[in-house]
């Protein structure tokens, strides 16, 4: 099905880069900011693994170029939502801290309701590049619905690496075939792997495919690089869950089809960890990572992504396959298709209504700057000649010094990380990656040029989650959501019930559970065109 920009509600933004459009901030030809004012020292709270905070260097230049100074509490970060919220329920409250979850936060809702952060759309005047670095979308992670939608935490958005489905690009040529654009090209590539003994040892080792995560929406056999081949969109386009739409069941039919085929790995249900299909995949064992991955897990040199793979598949090569297509298009047709995407936000940055006058003003100088290009630059990269050797702006690479340039008399501070959790924001201007991969300039070249094959043809869409009421209902149907995941959805791929067993469970129980979703999204889309 072909999916027209006209037809669809939830779309905010396209991206597509070329080349020219690579170039970021270079601190050498795009100056730095200068403070001529007296320098704030405001209280923070946030999780800093592994960060050495005195005489850091990157907190004095802060000083420096916004004139604030920041007094840092870290907190263990594998406990850091309990540890947070004990700190504030026992009244110490710093001027600004940071929360690893957003808006599905209890504690940020609670924290709201009590008037104890602001509400920062009161503050735009001060944080005016935030409200033109992030979109719509982007905020509504900091919103809060039962306070008329209000901002009261600063989203930190997080960097678009391209979706690809990786396969073997050695077995492909083994087995004669092209890198699969739809579901019947996969079909035909899971079963030749799990068939043809593509290794060639002579063992019944290869399985095509590797499923782990079940789960209803997001990752696990409903994965977005998948589902898109068979017409399946997002909750907030479709106006329903995704077991309720058309693509589903022919979906369902795929897998229970492929593992009757042999093309899924048998005893896949039995599999706890969600990451084992890509341990399967550089132990050499499977023919395609299934979830949804991203570029970098796709380049053919050796990074610390791909080291295990090459040390097990000396011969090996990995390449990077779009998005699934419907069947009866090609390759050629890429462009006619349009690829879902939500982004990733990790956590917010809330101000204290107990912080001062001024504390409140150096918070939102420092979140203002956060939003820029040099202040992600300074907080992601650090200061040339102290936290690196040298910075491409073109490339985006950032040359590193090494140990023992580290360890050279007079230069103790190169052995000081830079900050890359304290930055407001993880990510270019529109999500643009921050360091593109390779090791050498041929490297930098092809990761360059994948980047911009792979990176096109995105539509921006609204994460449910975020929209009033659709918590509840999760929470109300979270029987239901458990047995389809782990119960009727497996059963039907392995031929334990039959398919009218399933679509009557289906279609009779489950999906008009989840009939609220349409007025959930008509709220706040307004009515499906």
């Amino acid at each position: 099905m072909k999916r027209y920009l006209a037809i669809i509600v939830a779309v905010l933004l396209v991206l597509s880069l070329s080349t020219s459009a690579f170039a970021v901030y270079d601190p050498a030809t795009d100056g730095v900011s200068e403070w001529d004012g007296e320098v704030t020292t405001i209280t923070v709270t946030d999780r800093l693994p592994g960060i050495q905070l005195d005489n850091n260097p990157i907190l004095k230049e802060l000083e420096k170029r916004i004139g604030v100074k920041l007094d840092i509490s870290v907190l263990d970060a594998a406990q850091y939502n309990s540890l947070i919220a004990s700190q504030i329920a026992a009244g110490d409250i710093p001027d600004m801290f940071y929360l690893w979850d957003n808006s599905s936060n209890v504690n940020f809702q609670k924290w709201a309701q009590e008037g104890l952060i602001w509400n920062l759309e009161e503050l735009a005047d001060k944080i005016p590049n935030a409200f033109t670095w992030l979109n719509a979308n982007d905020l509504a992670y900091g919103r809060v619905p039962s306070l008329d939608n209000g901002l009261y935490g600063l989203p930190r958005m997080q960097q678009l690496t391209p979706d690809a489905i990786p396969y073997r690009g050695d077995w492909l040529e083994k087995l004669g075939l092209e890198i699969p654009v739809t579901p019947d090209d996969l079909f035909e590539y899971c079963v030749a792997v799990s068939t043809q003994d593509p290794d060639g040892n002579g063992v019944d080792d290869t399985w095509g495919l590797f499923i782990t995560q079940l789960g209803d929406k997001g990752g696990g056999l409903i994965d977005k690089n998948i589902r898109e081949g068979f017409g399946i969109e997002p909750e907030t386009v479709a106006y329903k869950v995704i077991p309720a739409q058309e693509g589903f069941m022919d979906l369902m039919d795929f897998y229970h089809d492929l593992y009757a085929a042999g093309g899924i790995y048998p005893e896949f249900y039995l599999e706890s960890d969600i990451y084992a299909d890509q341990e399967a995949f550089r132990a050499g064992t499977v023919g395609t990572m299934f979830k949804t991955t991203s570029l970098d897990h796709t380049m053919p040199y050796r990074s610390n992504a791909s080291e295990a793979f090459y040390q097990n598949n000396p011969d090996g090569e990995v390449v990077a396959g779009y998005p699934l297509q419907p069947n009866g298009t090609t390759a050629a047709d890429a462009e006619n298709y349009f690829h879902y995407i939500t982004m990733s936000c990790w956590g917010v940055f809330c101000i204290s209504k107990n912080a001062s006058e001024e504390a409140v003003d150096a918070a939102c100088r420092f979140l203002n700057f956060g939003c820029t290009e040099e202040g992600v630059h300074l907080l992601t990269n650090g200061i040339e000649g102290i936290n690196y050797k040298s910075w491409d702006p073109v490339l985006r690479t950032k040359v590193a010094f090494t140990q023992a340039e580290k360890e050279e008399p007079g230069h103790e501070e190169r052995l000081i990380n830079a900050i890359s959790y304290l930055c407001v924001q993880q990510s270019w201007k529109n999500y643009g990656k921050l360091t593109f991969g390779g090791n050498t300039p041929e490297e930098k070249a092809e990761y360059m040029k994948r980047y911009n094959e792979l990176n096109h043809g995105y539509i921006v869409y609204d994460n449910i989650d975020t929209y009033p009421g659709y918590a509840d209902l999760k929470t109300k149907n979270a029987e239901l959501t458990t047995k389809l995941n782990d119960e009727m959805m497996v059963q039907y791929i392995v031929g334990g019930i039959t398919r009218d067993e399933f679509t009557d469970w289906l279609y009779n129980v489950y999906c008009p559970a989840w009939e609220e979703v349409e007025d959930i999204v008509e709220a706040v889309r307004g009515p499906k065109e």
